[in-house]
């Protein structure tokens, strides 16, 4: 059915222009009564921000043309253009038309909010439009889209869809291209009606549902009957938490051997749901199991693996005798030079062999330095216990040791002094000679 398109009327009173054209359309749609879906926005503005030039106030007449035929369109696409036709009629402050009996292009952004006072733009962009004499005609949608530093404008498709997609405010900006900064933005917003016949396009009364017709997404709840969807109608991959009641997956709806660690929450796995005796080495994370898990007295030998007990895990103090096999001490077992005594002390042995040159020969844990010709400094590294001091005998031991006598003096828990003296020479002359000591104490 072809559409009028009834000239705009045009009423001024005390600078308040008021502007109202019915649009509508008739739809044949399956034999039921003609559907005429139309939109029509009433728009009204009752003043400009500021002086668009010698204009002043610009008032416009809106309208908005829906599509011709639901079935026209249907035949080429199942959903609707991302386009909307748009139409205004421009005059000056006396009502006189822009561009009267002639044609002049004018740069306008077309803004959409949610409010009449929102911030944030849905959507917003720019075209040329030609306005003859008052009249212009565009397509939205098809213009330059704007910069949208906020990030939420939306596609033209989605603006009326959506929570809130019944308020809708056009807003208009004339560009001014010679002049920086003095566009003129048309205030109010405009806000964006349908027709009353709109209204029923919402609201028909019923739907065949084998009808490949029907509007995808349109479909609500309340046109389903009870158990009616099956998974025939269910596309795969698609049902989501949401979509399932609580508690109503039993044990008889999951496949075996499905269930992952990730499909677990946790900390929701407790002792009743683990059948006795069925955790193995292997259900356990290394390193999980501590002290607190373990029952008191229950590790026993053959929990332990050998080699697996070091000097770390053992308390200071706990080793006793009745915890050492027999004869299982040996030399590499001993701390350096170490031994108790009867009476529990801990003592050390330190033994050595000093060159006539004041080399160290054989031994460890001392130092020696000659001090003049076979006179000797010995220091223990480290020293024996402060307070003590240690058992030390010294002798010598190259093949001149018969004619030496080896003497000891200024001895301490740090270290002791020594002297070779040549006993076959009269004047006992101090000579170098080989020595060996040996040192015990705590």
């Amino acid at each position: 059915m072809k559409q009028n398109q009834p000239s705009p009327t045009h009423l001024k009173a005390r600078n308040h222009v008021s502007c109202l054209m019915p649009q509508t359309l008739s739809l044949l749609w399956k034999g039921i009564s003609s559907l005429v879906s139309a939109l029509v926005a009433l728009f009204s503005i009752t003043r400009s921000q500021t002086p668009y030039h010698a204009l002043g106030m610009i008032t416009i007449l809106c309208v908005l043309v829906n599509i011709d035929h639901l079935d026209q369109l249907n035949a080429a696409t199942s959903t609707p253009p991302n386009r909307m036709a748009f139409q205004s009629y421009l005059t000056d402050t006396n009502g006189d038309p822009i561009a009267a009996g002639s044609q002049e292009n004018k740069t306008i952004n077309f803004t959409i909010y949610g409010s009449e006072s929102d911030a944030d733009a849905k959507w917003k962009e720019q075209q040329v439009v030609t306005v003859n004499d008052g009249h212009f005609s565009v397509i939205l949608g098809e213009g330059e889209r704007l910069p949208d530093p906020s990030g939420k404008m939306l596609a033209f498709k989605d603006v009326f869809t959506g929570t809130g997609a019944s308020d809708r405010f056009i807003e208009l900006t004339i560009v001014n291209t010679s002049a920086v900064g003095s566009d003129q933005t048309l205030l109010p917003r405009l806000r964006l009606l349908p027709s009353p016949y709109a209204f029923m396009a919402s609201k028909v009364a019923s739907l065949d549902l084998s009808d490949t017709a029907v509007i995808e997404g349109q479909l609500g709840k309340g046109y389903l009957v009870d158990d009616s969807i099956t998974t025939v109608q269910i596309e795969n991959e698609t049902i989501q938490s949401a979509d399932i009641k609580d508690g109503a997956v039993t044990s008889s709806d999951i496949a075996s051997n499905t269930i992952a660690s990730a499909n677990i929450k946790d900390g929701s796995i407790a002792s009743i749901d683990i059948a006795n005796s069925t955790i193995v080495s292997a259900d356990i994370k290394d390193g999980a199991v501590t002290s607190s898990d373990v029952a008191s007295n229950t590790i026993v030998s053959s929990n332990i693996k050998d080699g697996s007990i070091t000097s770390a895990d053992i308390a200071n103090k706990t080793i006793r005798s009745a915890d050492i096999a027999d004869a299982n001490i040996g030399r590499t077992q001993l701390g350096g030079g170490t031994f108790i005594s009867s009476n529990d002390a801990q003592l050390r042995i330190v033994r050595g062999y000093i060159t006539a040159g004041a080399g160290i020969y054989e031994g460890r844990g001392w130092t020696v330095k000659r001090l003049s010709t076979g006179r000797y400094r010995i220091t223990f590294s480290p020293s024996f216990k402060a307070g003590t001091l240690p058992v030390i005998t010294v002798s010598g031991y190259n093949q001149d040791w018969d004619d030496n006598v080896i003497s000891l003096y200024d001895g301490s828990n740090t270290g002791v002094s020594v002297i070779s003296v040549d006993a076959t020479n009269s004047n006992e002359s101090v000579e170098n000679s080989g020595i060996m000591f040996i040192a015990i104490g705590e």
